[in-house]
């Protein structure tokens, strides 16, 4: 099972219950502040991992998936022109999505930041109500009254991933992730991949 982990999240797990009624589009923007890492890294290396956009934007792309409900069906994605050897165009990127149900949704994915900043930062509107998740440890929900989820540690929803996933090897719940929901978000990856990089496969 591929571990989409940040669908599994106490915070995002409140988020999706909270619009478990909502007819209304969503509006949803995603800033991910990572780090730069060594150009011979295994997470930039393309033949090993499928470089960054493979390797870890899939999973920004599955939460968003997760939250809306459905796969994209309009994709546009652009990197950076830097022109400088101490910055890699391809992990700074911005992809912009819509949805058959008229939702838009964007992911702006940075090695440019600084530290002080939120590594993850998720921001979602719909049906009057607005939500801001940072790190998957704060999250604010404003609607007619606002309410604040806090965990004391980052919760990327790891330990309730692997539970879940023993629950069902024992028989005791749906597998957790379908293989759908799998092809489904990796489809996007490779498509924006190709966006980006000009890749064919």
């Amino acid at each position: 099972m591929t571990g989409f982990n940040r669908r599994f999240s106490s915070h995002i797990q409140k988020i999706k219950e909270y619009f478990k009624d909502n007819v209304c589009p969503y509006m949803i923007n995603y800033q991910i502040n990572s780090k730069e890492i060594s150009k011979d890294g295994w997470l930039n290396d393309t033949e090993l991992s499928g470089g960054r956009i493979v390797g870890e934007i899939c999973h920004f792309v599955d939460l968003i998936q997760f939250i809306i409900g459905h796969q994209p069906v309009q994709i546009f994605a652009q990197k950076i022109a830097a022109n400088r050897k101490d910055i890699q165009d391809e992990n700074n990127i911005a992809v912009l999505m819509s949805y058959r149900d008229g939702s838009v949704a964007s992911v702006q994915y940075t090695t440019m930041g600084n530290s002080s900043y939120p590594k993850e930062r998720i921001q979602i509107f719909s049906n009057g109500i607005a939500i801001n998740s940072d790190n998957f440890k704060n999250t604010s929900i404003y609607g007619k009254k606002t309410k604040k989820i806090k965990t004391f540690n980052i919760d990327k929803g790891f330990l309730d991933l692997y539970s879940s996933y023993i629950e069902y090897l024992k028989g005791k719940k749906d597998i957790p992730i379908t293989q759908q929901e799998i092809f489904s978000s990796m489809d996007t990856t490779f498509d924006i991949r190709k966006y980006v990089t000009g890749a064919k496969d």
